[in-house]
């Protein structure tokens, strides 16, 4: 950006260039919410939302969403949503559930909960 200021007076002028770099804030988040519907169903309902999730320079467009166990780290049941909550439905299998959320802002950047909050989500079946 470039500022030039010119007396009235005299006629003289200075000039001044300044650089803004502006830059995408990423999604961000404060925990996921994980809740069992009915621990004693096969198979088990889980209710998944991404708490305090906001992109404080735009819009969050789409959450991703997916899980995966100890005995298995590919992610598994994709889920593309625009609302900031999901409903999985779970195999009874003893075990770790890590529930995970990509969010995508209307920038394009992606962050998943992991990344934003340093913590991993999960829930253990008996």
């Amino acid at each position: 950006m470039k500022l030039t200021v010119k007396s009235s007076n005299n006629g003289s002028s200075d000039s001044e260039t300044i650089y803004v770099k502006v830059e995408n804030l990423k999604p961000t988040l404060d925990s996921l919410n994980i809740q069992i519907v009915d621990e004693s169903t096969d198979p088990v309902i889980v209710n998944v939302a991404a708490r305090g999730a906001q992109d404080k320079d735009g819009i969050i467009q789409s959450y991703l969403w997916y899980y995966y166990t100890d005995s298995d780290s590919e992610p598994q049941d994709f889920k593309s949503t625009i609302a900031s909550q999901t409903t999985f439905v779970l195999p009874k299998i003893t075990g770790n559930y890590y529930f995970v959320v990509v969010m995508k802002d209307s920038n394009e950047q992606r962050v998943n909960s992991e990344e934003a909050t340093g913590e991993k989500f999960y829930i253990t079946l008996a």
